[in-house]
């Protein structure tokens, strides 16, 4: 269905309104976690998951013990239509260009790291930006989100580098096993190189070229933007 020129001039005029309408219908008074019983579902990687919903639980568990989450593993492609129909309340994860009526609050940034098995040949060698992009490389895509190694992708072309993806997962807490035996290499966020290390035989080395933080954010719509659950779920 395509909106008629019509359609298109109401469109900002409507969602004042609708906003308004969602606003007012807003019960009175603060949010009281101890005595809510709302259920939130959350949308994200399993290395939001890894690395956030155990602390999450933990806090939410003490401060409102008869709310509930609910997790969706991270779809990029349906976020923006899941949040429009209530679906998702809150997506967490790393999300470069957020679809419009969303917004978005960072939380935290990781370093990214490389992880190689234990006595892999490049051991041997000075680790240069040229060995690196002549490793065969895992790739990261939840959901089939190819963003993840954009940037990396981008750095390495700006030194006329080209990396060679031999395997591509939808997780990331597989990629330190298919590491540990083969000679792939892949570049993860610090905790999970960090936590994995110790687990199996793998050895964690600073990529060798300059590399952005891995970013993770909040995302929810502009609808819930004042609802009181929403709130102070987010804070």
């Amino acid at each position: 269905m395509v909106r008629t020129p019509r359609a298109r001039d109401m469109a900002a005029t409507v969602e004042l309104v609708l906003q308004s309408v969602n606003e007012l219908s807003q019960p009175s008074g603060a949010f009281e976690p101890k005595r809510a019983r709302q259920s939130f579902t959350l949308m994200g990687s399993d290395y939001v998951q890894f690395a956030l919903l155990s602390q999450l639980c933990a806090d939410i568990s003490r401060e409102a013990p008869t709310v509930t989450l609910n997790v969706r593993p991270a779809n990029p492609d349906k976020v923006q239509a899941w949040m429009e129909s209530g679906q998702v309340d809150l997506g967490i994860g790393y999300l470069p260009a957020p679809p419009e009526h969303l917004r978005a609050r960072l939380l935290f940034g990781e370093d990214q790291v490389c992880i190689v098995r234990r006595g892999h040949p490049v051991l041997k060698r000075e680790f240069t930006p040229e060995l690196y992009g002549q490793l065969v490389h895992v790739a990261i895509s939840p959901g089939g989100a190819g963003f993840y190694g954009a940037r990396i992708d981008q750095e390495l072309r700006s030194l006329g580098i080209r990396r060679r993806i031999g395997l591509t997962l939808p997780s990331f807490l597989a990629i330190p096993y298919v590491v540990a035996s083969t000679d792939y290499v892949a570049t993860v966020p610090m905790p999970i190189a960090r936590y994995f290390s110790g687990m199996l035989p793998l050895v964690v080395l600073q990529a060798p070229v300059k590399l952005p933080a891995f970013e993770i954010s909040m995302h929810w719509h502009e609808r819930v933007h004042t609802d009181l659950g929403n709130v102070w779920l987010r804070q």
